[in-house]
């Protein structure tokens, strides 16, 4: 077990804390909170990874920076919007 602090894991209970009942959490299949938990550490990864290819060399962001990290936010909220109203 390591000693790094599981920050991800944090964020992934809490969106399902945000997203489900108690109840519903406990009564969903183990298989369907396994997979949850792959699918939220495959995007996790997938995010980690745009950004660290994507990033300009350098202490300073770059103008290239911030419209990446726009684009992703930008992204992130459509779909989060599409989710609310039942389209994802």
């Amino acid at each position: 077990m390591s000693d790094r602090p599981a920050l991800l894991q944090k964020e992934l209970d809490k969106l399902l804390s945000e997203c489900f009942t108690r109840t519903q959490l406990h009564t969903m299949a183990i298989k369907q909170h396994i997979e949850m938990r792959r699918f939220f550490f495959a995007g996790a990864k997938a995010f980690s990874s745009l950004l660290l290819e994507n990033v300009s060399e350098g202490d300073d962001p770059a103008a290239s920076d911030m419209a990446l990290l726009q684009a992703l936010q930008t992204e992130l909220a459509n779909f989060g919007k599409d989710v609310t109203e039942g389209r994802a």
